[in-house]
């Protein structure tokens, strides 16, 4: 297995390399998920691929946030930088950035990021036909359904063995964007889940402990998986000496108390969760950093800088060094693929003691300060010529200086970038279509309504009355129950009904795979036109994300959606904030000013709904380039969603507290 480090700084780099990690995670100035981190500008980035080539470490690329369509070219110029540069793949979110690298570089490896919230079988199989070669795994899976991934899949696996817990599934928090307009998932989480949301349990309500997994290591290689990542691309670099170490440990069968210890000193938040992995979820996974793990951070900083100070020696080099008579010294130095060659002075006759040897070995040896190690040295030598010791550390040094050169060339990878633009549809009237997540809020009929999609897992009297003039909501949610979608979409199917509404690429392949027209919801994250085109989708509600200006520029021959009335889920969890044992499927969290926020729970996975829907009914006449428009409903009673949807045909103003979302401000 791989041990992944996480760098969001030069030191932190070298703190990953040294402490024994085999590839390091780094991302540039833009377009990665942590902009808020040191990063590396162009220099940077290309001295620390060959930095990590000298040592033998891969180098991997972060692209993992959502790119605009004014954005894209700038980004494959990043991309382009990547091939120049030989890194060994790069991480990606958006699926357009992903098919327009796939055209323009298909020798440069593409791992799909956890921000594409993979967490089934069918999601795995989707991406692996689009071309990725890794998948970062949801952080949120058990062994058992990470070993049910591994089944259908030769993709490698991924999976997150220590750092920050987000309280949503990764790519499906949208709470930093509606609330602050900072998108996690353009890489400015302000991460307002770590401030105090109250339960009556609870005042830390969406603050999740730190993972830690490095005791399940043998458990997950059994189960298939391929790298095991670190993630802190926001820590210091004692934190990434500590994680690094104490995984490296694990995996060699020499963890012990003592590096868990010095772990959880340098960070956590009121100690290490392992709920996800063991199923065992519940209020012991939550914890907020406190003072007193501040205090025990520093009294380790000091020890575990230590870690990093020093270059170890990791890559063995066999030598050859000749000494003759009447000719330059020669000395070669060799890694297996890469061969230093430099001369010297040429001897002379010893006045006195010849150099023998032995001596020769124990200088050559001398590899401090390097990455190397002598596996073998074989000398040459005439008989009765004097050297000095200088002679041969200096005919050491070159070899070693232009070895080092030679491991840290760049291989580039060919790129071509062919991207042509999508072609752009004609739209005619913007169809009203209502999404009913409760089955509580369904009208007696679809008056007023293009199209109805209720949820798949609906009682057979709700599906038996509305088959026929109704489309299924496929759950976003499709941890561990894969299965019992496909089953369900197969009894939907027998009733009539004929289209499919995903917010996960999970659900992508099972609808299709029984003759569904899928369409897909709007936390797919579709942000530029070439996304739109990848899925094999009959239509897509475009990212919330988006302003309506963006929104009308798109081009694509799919039908667009807009999410244009609801309380958006501003967070998908698996680990729900409210106690399961007088839970009813619906709670609230009140935050620091008193504002309650709904839960909806299915007892899979639980939404966080903003408290202010969004409103666009008294402004449907901007809304450009779109084909349908949704009205979500979810904590909404049968006499509301018939106002609702009244008002909608009528263009009213909201008579009570509402948000525009993103549509007008935008998000950065």
């Amino acid at each position: 297995m791989e041990l992944l480090a996480p760098a969001g700084s030069w030191d932190a780099l070298v703190a990953a390399a040294r402490c024994h990690a085999d590839a390091v995670y780094f991302g540039g100035q833009a377009f990665n998920a942590r902009c808020n981190a040191a990063n590396f500008d162009r220099d940077t980035l290309l001295r620390a691929v060959s930095y990590l080539k000298q040592r033998g470490k891969k180098a991997y690329l972060t692209l993992n946030t959502l790119v605009f369509d004014v954005e894209m070219d700038q980004a494959m110029n990043l991309v382009k930088l990547a091939c120049a540069a030989g890194f060994d793949g790069v991480i990606v979110q958006d699926l357009g950035l992903a098919a327009r690298i796939r055209a323009a570089a298909p020798g440069l490896c593409l791992h799909a990021s956890t921000q594409l919230s993979v967490c089934s079988p069918a999601a795995a199989r989707l991406l692996e036909g689009f071309g990725f070669s890794r998948v970062v795994l949801a952080r949120e899976l058990c062994l058992d359904e990470i070993a049910e991934i591994r089944a259908v899949t030769n993709m490698e696996l991924e999976v997150f063995v220590h750092g920050a817990l987000c309280m949503s599934v990764s790519g499906k928090c949208y709470a930093s964007a509606m609330l602050g307009g900072r998108s996690g998932n353009r890489g400015l989480c302000a991460q307002p889940c770590r401030l105090p949301f109250r339960t009556p349990v609870r005042d830390y309500a969406l603050s999740l402990k730190d993972l830690s997994l490095a005791q399940y290591i043998d458990a997950l290689k059994n189960v298939g998986v391929d790298c095991l990542k670190i993630e802190g691309r926001m820590k210091r670099p004692e934190y990434v000496a500590a994680a690094v170490r104490a995984v490296r440990g694990a995996m060699d069968g020499q963890l012990d108390d003592s590096q868990l210890s010095q772990l959880q000193s340098v960070f956590s938040r009121q100690g290490f969760t392992d709920g996800y992995l063991t199923g065992r979820r519940g209020q012991d996974m939550f914890g907020f950093r406190t003072r007193k793990d501040v205090v025990a951070a520093r009294d380790v900083l000091g020890e575990l800088a230590a870690l990093y100070q020093k270059e170890p020696p990791v890559v063995p080099v066999s030598a050859r060094l000749v000494i003759r008579a009447e000719s330059p010294m020669y000395l070669s130095v060799s890694d297996g693929v890469h061969t230093a060659m430099v001369t010297g002075a040429v001897p002379v006759e010893a006045a006195r003691s010849a150099v023998d040897a032995e001596r020769c070995v124990l200088q050559l040896c001398k590899t401090g300060g390097t990455p190397f190690f002598m596996d073998d040295v074989q000398c040459e030598l005439d008989e009765g010529l004097a050297v000095s010791v200088a002679a041969v550390n200096q005919l050491r040094r070159d070899a070693f200086a232009q070895l080092i050169d030679l491991r840290g060339r760049a291989k580039e990878i060919a790129f071509a970038d062919v991207y042509q633009t999508p072609a752009k549809k004609a739209h005619t009237r913007a169809e009203v279509w209502g999404v009913f997540h409760r089955p509580e809020g369904l009208p007696d009929q679809s008056s007023g309504l293009d199209m109805v999609f209720i949820p798949l897992f609906s009682d057979e009297k709700v599906l038996s009355a509305w088959a026929g003039q109704a489309g299924v909501i496929i759950p976003s949610g499709l941890f561990g129950r894969e299965q019992a979608v496909l089953r369900q979409l197969e009894r939907v199917k027998a009733l009539g009904y004929t289209r499919a509404l995903t917010g996960n690429p999970g659900g992508i392949l099972p609808a299709m795979s029984l003759g569904f027209d899928v369409y897909g919801d709007f936390s797919l994250n579709h942000t530029n036109s070439l996304a739109f085109e990848q899925l094999g989708l009959q239509g897509a509600v475009v990212s919330a994300e988006l302003k309506l200006t963006q929104i009308a520029g798109l081009r694509t021959g799919l039908k667009l959606g807009l999410y244009a009335y609801g309380h958006l889920p501003l967070m998908q969890m698996r680990n729900c904030p409210l106690s399961c044992e007088s839970c009813s499927g619906h709670g609230q969290i009140l935050d620091r000013r008193g504002e309650a926020f709904d839960v909806l729970c299915d007892q899979n996975c639980a939404y966080l709904l903003n408290p202010r829907p969004i409103w666009m009914a008294d402004r449907l006449n901007e809304i450009k380039n779109v084909d349908f428009i949704t009205l979500n409903f979810t904590v909404e009673d049968k006499n509301e969603c018939e106002a609702v949807i009244s008002a909608y045909a009528k263009g009213e103003k909201c008579a009570g507290l509402f948000t525009r979302g993103a549509y007008y401000e935008g998000v950065l």
